[in-house]
Formats: structure tokens, sequence, C-alpha cells
């Protein structure tokens, strides 16, 4: 489907906590549709995260390995190798463990992946402090911008010539 307002070399993704994970899953299952991806505190392995969520929707860890092992993004990080995408987390982060983003930090340095990373000292999901709320929002932007202005410029939509009634 051609749409003409929906410049396909420029297309980004962001998402906070399973909007996160979604957002890498993404990277991981397409072929450069997308060209960059900020991720907020993403959801890495379900096995690390709130398990009445988690057993839900997978079951227990201990019976339904499988469902845990393909719905993690630690199993796939070669397919973010080459991808471009930033991450952020807050250290204190009750919802999302810190330690979601350390095992795929820890997993992209073993395959030397290409990401961005800032992180915020003691805040928690939600951020707090006025400064790290302001550099968060300034830290994505500037990121999304810097990745999306590298992309080609569209060719100028014409405007269709209005109809005399």
């Amino acid at each position: 489907m051609q749409l003409p307002y929906i410049d396909d070399r420029r297309i980004a993704l962001y998402g906070k906590a399973f909007g996160g994970y979604l957002t890498l899953k993404m990277l991981t299952a397409t072929d450069k549709l997308f060209q960059c991806a900020a991720a907020v505190a993403p959801i890495t392995d379900f096995r690390l995260y709130s398990a009445a969520f988690s057993e839900r929707y997978l079951g227990l860890p201990a019976k339904e390995e499988h469902a845990y092992s393909t719905a993690s993004l630690l199993e796939e990080v070669n397919k973010l190798k080459e991808e471009n995408f930033l991450i952020l987390h807050g250290t204190a982060d009750a919802r999302v463990h810190f330690q979601h983003s350390a095992e795929l930090l820890s997993r992209l340095v073993k395959v030397e992946a290409n990401y961005s990373l800032q992180l915020y000292p003691d805040e928690g999901h939600i951020l707090r402090e006025a400064r790290s709320i302001q550099h968060f929002q300034r830290t994505v932007v500037n990121y999304l911008q810097t990745c999306l202005k590298h992309s080609t410029l569209p060719d100028p939509i014409e405007d269709e010539e209005e109809e005399d009634d």
C-alpha cells in the first residue's frame, strides 16, 4: 500500500517497558524497515519480569522453557548487531529492573553491536527529577533527529489542482 504522506525511508520506533520490548523485537524481525529505535526500560527476558504478568501469558518458567526462550530478546542479540538503537533506563526502576538492560548490554558488547545508551542514576520507571526529564526528552529528540536526517529526502508531493465548481 502506497501512502504519499509517509516517508518509508524515515521510520523510527519508540517504546517503553513492554513497548520497549516490542520495539527491539520489531528490529530483530524486519530487514532495515526502521532507521532507528529508542527503547526505554525494555523488558528483555520474561524470567526477570513480574511473575504475575509473565506466568499469565507464558505459563510457569519450569514448564514452559521454550516459550520463555522464544520470547526473550537475549536470544536474538545477533539480529540487533547492525541496527541503530538507543536504550534508556533508570537504575532504580522497580517496575522493569535495570537487570533487563544490564543483561542485554552484556550480550550486545559480546557481539560488538551498534547501540547507544543513556542511564538515569537513582531514577525509577517514571523519571521524577526535572533535570532528568528534560535531559531524557532532549536525548530522545536529538537521537531521532540525527538518525532520521541521514535518510534521503523524499520527492516533494505535488498538490492536485483544485477543481473549479
